[in-house]
């Protein structure tokens, strides 16, 4: 769960837990999002996903710039 300590960006945090790129079920955990919605909307292009094979992954800048609201639409 997100809970980055005091004075940690949301990006430091995540970063720091997850190293450049974080799986599909981290960002679900971290977001408290299902994995299949999540998924949905990499597949759509609505999240910036990167797809490897059949696995999903996300940048962890990326992640923390939705997480921080401050990129894209996130429901």
């Amino acid at each position: 769960m997100l809970n980055p300590s005091i004075g940690a960006s949301t990006f430091e945090y995540l970063s720091a837990t997850y190293g450049a790129t974080m799986t599909l079920k981290q960002f679900a955990l971290e977001t408290h999002r299902s994995e299949s919605n999540l998924r949905k909307k990499m597949s759509e292009g609505e999240i910036p996903g990167i797809q490897i094979g059949t696995r999903w992954v996300i940048a962890t800048t990326k992640a923390a710039k939705i997480i921080d609201g401050n990129e894209g639409a996130f429901v």
